[in-house]
């Protein structure tokens, strides 16, 4: 009931509310949750009122109102040098979404992490999986992947109305595909306002990324009591020959994706 409450205050006073300063835009299964939930606790970032309100992809039918009222009053902002964003993971995925993000926010800053699109792909699959909506194999999924998404994409692309549920749910491999993504973005936003790193890195080296994307957001040093993982999963090992094929699979892929960002990720 307060939370329905709440909600109606909030569409209701949507006009006098402030928008994003940042995005965190994917990529998918590549430790977003986890690091809004750090960014959040700086004392100079403000809450939101869902982290992913997934408006530049599966929601934008909604008037740019209802995505503002995601978001806190203005008159937070003049209570301190405060910042907010956001953190819907599937924004950097959906061909529309750079265009429609420059379009309402063109200053905004774009944090992305990239995970190894082999590892990512398997963990997507194993997310499905636990929530039920996928019974057969990873083996069996790649093979189902295309005619799963069939022209979904190129329709996204042309701005037609599309199956969104296998584009979001069944793109286990195409999410992988990072240069073609980024090279879409880069088509709308200079890259000083990327900050683009890996997942790898996140996890390897919290503290230390967590500070250069806190310097790149222009927020003073600061770090969390703790870095705990908010969104812990554990499966099997991938099968060596599938990962033979995913990693040859990619290889081009990513070779390009060095030569577009100029560092080799190792993957």
């Amino acid at each position: 009931m307060l939370k329905n409450l709440y909600r109606t205050y909030s569409i209701l006073t949507s006009p006098l509310r402030t928008m994003p300063d940042f995005l965190m835009i994917g990529a998918h299964k590549g430790g977003s949750t986890s690091f809004y939930d750090y960014i959040v606790q700086h004392p100079q970032v403000l809450r939101i009122y869902k982290k992913a309100p997934k408006y530049f992809d599966h929601n934008y039918h909604q008037p740019e109102l209802w995505y503002r009222s995601h978001f806190p009053p203005v008159w937070k902002r003049r209570e301190g040098n405060t910042m907010v964003g956001e953190a819907s993971q599937d924004t950097i995925f959906h061909p529309q979404a750079p265009k429609r993000v420059f379009e309402l926010v063109p200053q905004v800053k774009l944090i992305v992490l990239l995970r190894n699109p082999v590892d990512r792909a398997y963990s997507h699959y194993h997310h499905l999986k636990r929530l039920g909506q996928e019974t057969v194999s990873f083996e069996e999924v790649l093979k189902l992947e295309p005619g799963r998404l069939g022209n979904v994409i190129e329709e996204l692309s042309q701005n037609k109305d599309s199956d969104m549920h296998h584009f979001m749910n069944h793109s286990y491999m195409a999410r992988g595909l990072y240069v073609e993504q980024l090279e879409r973005w880069f088509e709308y936003f200079p890259r000083e306002q990327f900050f683009i790193d890996t997942s790898e890195n996140f996890y390897a080296d919290t503290a230390g990324v967590y500070q250069k994307i806190i310097k790149f957001l222009g927020l003073p040093e600061w770090l969390p009591a703790n870095f705990k993982n908010s969104n812990p999963g554990g499966y099997q090992p991938m099968k060596p020959e599938t990962r033979q094929q995913l990693e040859a699979y990619y290889q081009p892929y990513n070779q390009k994706l060095y030569g577009l960002l100029g560092k080799d990720f190792g993957w």
